[in-house]
């Protein structure tokens, strides 16, 4: 099995590296390692749906922007997020639906 993403040393508290023979693996990994810092993945059902859509200058900012934007929909949809369907990822654009469990489901 390919290795999604590895937890790193950061000054801050803990650096996530991903991985991705694909934008879409890369997002979607970046994604998952996000939310495996705050649970265990593999006991969150597909109760919750969300679609987003996202644009932005470049590459490098739409990848922030969209962790940014799931850490913002967790905050507010209070939902962790593990299902990531993409409909669109270009250099500039991002369209997927998310899908995940909302806290108070468990």
């Amino acid at each position: 099995m390919t290795k999604r993403y590895e937890f790193i040393d950061h000054t801050a508290d803990v650096g996530l590296r991903a991985f991705g023979k694909s934008l879409e693996e890369l997002f979607r990994n970046a994604a998952l390692g996000m939310f495996e810092m705050m649970t265990d993945l593999r006991t969150v059902a597909l109760t919750a749906k969300r679609s987003i859509r996202l644009e932005e200058k470049n590459i490098e900012d739409l990848f922030i922007r969209w962790l940014q934007e799931l850490l913002y929909r967790f905050s507010v949809d209070r939902t962790f997020y593990v299902d990531f369907q993409f409909t669109e990822l270009t250099e500039k654009k991002l369209s997927a639906v998310i899908r995940g469990e909302k806290l108070n489901d468990r």
